[in-house]
């Protein structure tokens, strides 16, 4: 069963047809939106799905994906989260008021976000609050493409910006990553600094770039290790190869 939502003066259907969410504008008027969701429906009942576009509104999407998250985080960095979402919702206002479709949202328009980021005079936007900002993107779209809004993430291959030489850990076998990612983060730690004698920083470094080079988001991390801040993930930065 669809439903009808309103956003300033327009609403929106949304429904689900083949395990994935749609999303369709249907004007000003109720009755028409109504009527435009009951002739869908009918569509999807007789297969006919050729004839619907998925896609989503950007702005809704965001309340979508705010209301996602403020499940999976605490209460600190769920405020961090809706921050920079508001933030960045901001950005495309002001540049790109046209955007209206999440699809529109492309790799380009996050690098000139970034790039505005890095640029702003006063208050100027420290390196560790970018990279934080683009994490946080990147699990957004990471959400989209979960969804079925999108096909891929647009923020995959934006480079962080980078302070300072990268920090080198030691290494842990690739065998405990499967370990590590199922809730065990804490045992594969003190299973090797009793092998090793090496310290907990040092081998949470290790593991955080291991699991960092196999391919985990970077939010991942504030899940698998316990984090009790999601900005504490852009102490990972040196380790996320396909943004660097």
């Amino acid at each position: 069963m669809g439903t009808i939502r309103k956003s300033g003066n327009e609403y929106y259907i949304e429904f689900e047809a083949r395990g994935l969410k749609y999303q369709q504008k249907a004007g000003t008027d109720k009755q028409k939106a109504e009527a435009l969701l009951t002739e869908v429906e009918a569509k999807i009942r007789k297969g006919e799905m050729d004839a619907v576009v998925r896609d989503a509104d950007t702005f809704l999407f965001l309340e979508d994906y705010l209301r996602e998250a403020a499940g999976r985080f605490d209460p600190r960095s769920a405020r961090r989260v809706r921050a920079a979402v508001a933030h960045f919702s901001g950005f495309l206002r002001d540049h790109f008021p046209k955007i209206e479709r999440l699809s529109e949202v492309t790799p380009k328009i996050i690098e000139a976000y970034k790039t505005q980021l890095a640029r702003q005079p006063a208050p100027r936007v420290k390196p560790h609050t970018i990279n934080l900002t683009l994490f946080l993107l990147r699990d957004m779209m990471d959400f989209a493409v979960k969804t079925g809004y999108l096909n891929d993430n647009p923020t995959l291959h934006i480079r962080l910006v980078r302070k300072g030489p990268a920090r080198v850990p030691r290494t842990i076998p690739d065998e405990d990553l499967p370990v590590a990612e199922t809730g065990d983060f804490t045992q594969v730690l003190e299973r090797w600094r009793a092998k090793t004698g090496e310290s907990a920083p040092v081998l949470r470094n290790s593991l955080a770039k291991k699991l960092l080079q196999k391919g985990a988001a970077p939010v991942r991390l504030y899940h698998i290790m316990g984090l009790t801040d999601v900005a504490r993930i852009v102490y990972y930065t040196c380790f996320v190869p396909e943004m660097v």
